[in-house]
């Protein structure tokens, strides 16, 4: 029995020896240690969509500014205000209804309220940056939004077939979101897309002159 307590007592003011020695260091690794917890908590799912998700690279000749990126890539990481379905009908996406005013010169769009782009902002009328020739476009208040045409013309809805975005490369309810580019006085070099959804793969495009 005493030799069990002298066991205990060595064991005792070696660890006490030891904590006083290392408590420094003992402190550094357990803040390092909870800070690395943290950080993989929050960053993992990025990690593991770089690191083990397939990745796809593909190539495309041309020059395209941050502000108009090819339809391909737009495609993925934003959607519209309205699409056509397999029977050719317009249906709403961003857009609530629409209606057809001032002799057919005039579309009033009413968007939909509760839509976030992916940099977390509230989606509203003024983000929406579509440039018509002979077409002014303006806001009525954060969620209704007109397009004045100087002639009547029955399919200009199909125009707003086409994805929204907003700088730099922002998108809104797209299968995949811009991680990071490149650019080169505001010409697009690389993309960089990370998949919202699982199964999906790493995305990168490269561009080149010719």
């Amino acid at each position: 029995m005493r030799s069990f307590h002298k066991k205990v007592r060595h064991y005792y003011w070696f660890t006490t020896s030891f904590v006083k020695k290392n408590l420094r260091s003992i402190i550094i690794s357990f803040v390092a240690a909870f800070f690395g917890i943290v950080f993989i908590i929050n960053f993992f799912p990025l990690f593991n969509s770089l690191v083990f998700s397939s990745r796809k690279v593909t190539g495309l000749i041309g020059q395209y500014p941050v502000q108009s990126p090819p339809a391909e890539i737009a495609q993925l990481i934003s959607i519209p205000l309205i699409t056509t379905d397999q029977k050719g009908e317009l249906q709403p996406v961003l857009a609530n209804s629409w209606e057809v005013l001032n002799d057919g010169k005039l579309y009033r769009f009413h968007l939909k309220t509760d839509l976030f782009w992916y940099d977390k902002k509230r989606f509203k009328a003024t983000d929406i940056a579509y440039s018509f020739q002979d077409v002014t476009i303006k806001a009525i208040d954060d969620y209704t939004i007109d397009f004045n045409l100087k002639q009547p013309l029955t399919i200009f809805p199909i125009y707003l077939a086409k994805p929204v975005l907003k700088l730099p490369l922002i998108g809104i309810g797209g299968q995949y979101e811009v991680q990071s580019y490149v650019a080169d006085k505001n010409i697009l070099k690389s993309v960089s897309l990370s998949p919202n959804k699982q199964g999906l793969p790493y995305l990168i495009y490269n561009f080149y002159k010719t």
